[in-house]
């Protein structure tokens, strides 16, 4: 049995069953509802978030329905205290975007059409859960109100926050510990700080809306008054999300949903704003409004045996950074090139542990930077606004603290420091270990200008930057470890150099040029390293051809099977 159970058809569960489709696994998508949610909940989506769409191949759909290169501005009393429009593109697109969820998972559902490998369950629902050594036996109830044993090799957990997998397991959501929310190592953590949790939440009023603004809005509000924190985010289709902050003594839920409580706090919003900007959504169609808890929570562990939680399964955290479901999509990179390795016989089951290791650190991180505009920047006590406006304005004051504020640069890098990693080999590029590999733009060899990503493939790849295509691995012998991995090895040539052909009768290497020249500076044009890249483009080591002995005794003994 070599099948993959994934329970739930969120956007993590959808994209995991594109991905494992996509590597050829047998895939079986269990949902309770009767259809998709067509409820709105996640707005955003990162360039992480769009370059994962862009490996199972929906980029060109999905593009269609995002608002791209968003605006977030910081007002305070008729203020602006601070404006952030990243315009470095690290991943290969913009940094903030916007979009209505359901139409990304209608898209990703679309998409399972193409893998005769994957089938989707509508109104089954787990009830019970049992492994063992051989595999997962999911009891289940189906539309007929029939009771059917399900078996596969793994489950993958994507039933949201309320997730019944995961109570079977045994496993409840927690804040952070005092340690882990303030980045300290466990084993640095006093064990009352391992004791002490961060509790963060909020309730506010949220509201989903049709405007009438006939020009597409690029500018998300952040209402930072004190008074009555809110924020403004403009979407696709003339959409438009309203969140404000709910007040403690505010528990009457008809009163807080009436149209015109919610016509009042929109103009009190709206008046608040710099002389310069135009009231936003005076005219709407309101199509969804609740109250909800916005939580800062995380499972303390993210796997047992061979049932993996990931998405709201495994962690949920307030919408400020725009984190949630890009959190989840990242669960589902990393985890699905895993399992198709294990099931493909390509590497050790071991290998799935690294799954725990690589993403719980990060979705802490994650976790953190969501948390601190709920409690710093959307904050109800004036005397910590009025802290906080002169901090900005100071930091604003300096060029490094300007490019900090404009550029996001407080967002944590994808990087991992345990997992799948080759060991050090204390290079002068020991940093880059561990990094997610930037997204450049690259000329292939029939000179078409493309996205790193689309000309490296799903696969592992061994990179090198050189002007040379055919010795640019002459001292890198094939090795068996190597084929096990099927690993590809492409040439980096440096934009300045004269372009190589492949017209002669020398053995060469596939190339790409360094259209941009990104690369050429991620490495200080050093050209005498390779990196090894995993399928989900995270670098996973850098090492001199001296090394590759003991490159491929590691892969050998730890990742091929």
């Amino acid at each position: 049995m070599k099948r993959v159970i994934i329970v739930g058809a969120g956007p993590t569960g959808l994209l995991a069953a594109n991905m494992l489709g996509q590597a050829g696994i047998e895939t079986l998508v269990l949902e309770q509802q009767s259809d998709l949610v067509r409820q709105p909940r996640a707005v955003t989506i990162d360039d992480e978030g769009l370059r994962i769409i862009q490996m199972v191949g929906l980029m060109d759909q999905v593009r269609t329905l995002v608002r791209l290169d968003m605006h977030a501005s910081y007002v305070s009393q008729q203020r602006l205290i601070a404006h952030v429009h990243p315009l470095q593109p690290s991943y290969g697109y913009p940094q903030i975007n916007t979009l209505y969820q359901p139409d990304l998972e209608r898209i990703l559902l679309h998409g399972l059409a193409r893998f005769p490998t994957v089938r989707i369950c509508f109104q089954h629902t787990v009830q019970a859960l049992q492994q063992d050594e051989q595999g997962v036996t999911l009891t289940v109830r189906t539309p007929a109100e029939q009771v059917e044993c399900i078996k596969g090799a793994y489950v993958l957990a994507c039933d949201g926050g309320k997730s019944t997998v995961r109570q079977l397991l045994g496993y409840a959501l927690y804040p952070p510990a005092l340690g882990d929310f303030i980045g300290l190592p466990a084993r640095n953590q006093p064990t009352k700080a391992r004791r002490r949790a961060i509790t963060h939440s909020q309730r506010w009023l949220v509201i989903d809306c049709i405007t009438d603004e006939k020009e597409p809005e690029h500018t998300i509000i952040f209402f930072c008054n004190p008074e009555r924190p809110a924020v403004s985010v403009p979407l696709p289709d003339q959409r438009r999300r309203w969140e404000f902050m709910l007040k403690p003594q505010e528990h009457e839920e008809p009163a807080m949903l009436a149209t015109s409580t919610i016509e009042k706090l929109i103009k009190q919003a709206n008046q608040t704003l710099p002389p310069s900007y135009h009231a936003r959504g005076t005219q709407l169609q309101i199509v969804h409004k609740a109250i909800y808890t916005f939580h800062a929570i995380l499972t303390p562990a993210f796997s047992t045996g061979r049932v993996f939680l990931a998405g709201d399964a495994a962690h949920l955290m307030p919408p400020f950074g725009g984190q949630g479901m890009n959190s989840g999509l990242r669960d589902a990179a990393n985890i699905c090139w895993k399992l198709a390795a294990v099931l493909h016989e390509q590497a050790q089951p071991a290998l799935l542990a690294s799954y725990q290791l690589e993403r719980r650190p990060h979705t802490l991180r994650m976790i953190r930077f969501s948390s601190l505009p709920g409690i710093i920047i959307m904050t109800p006590v004036p005397v910590i606004a009025a802290l906080r406006d002169a901090i900005i304005r100071l930091i604003t004051t300096t060029s490094v603290g300007h490019r900090l504020l404009q550029e996001m640069r407080i967002k944590p890098l994808s990087r991992h420091t345990a997992g799948i990693l080759l060991p050090r080999f204390h290079t002068r590029h020991d940093r880059l270990r561990g990094l997610l590999l930037p997204q450049t733009r690259v000329i292939t060899e029939t000179g078409n200008s493309v996205h790193l990503d689309t000309a490296l493939g799903i696969g592992f790849t061994l990179l090198r930057l050189y002007t040379d295509p055919t010795t640019a691995f002459c001292k890198i012998p094939s090795t068996p470890p190597e084929q096990t991995l099927a690993l590809r090895k492409i040439c980096i040539v440096p934009n300045d150099s004269t372009r190589p052909t492949n017209d002669n009768e020398k053995a060469s290497y596939p190339f790409l040029l360094d259209e941009t020249g990104t690369l050429s500076e991620l490495l200080h044009h050093d050209t005498e390293i390779f990196l090894l890249i995993r399928p989900d483009h995270h670098i996973m080591g850098v090492f001199h051809a001296s090394h590759y002995t003991a490159v491929t005794s590691w892969l050998q003994e730890y990742l091929c099977a």
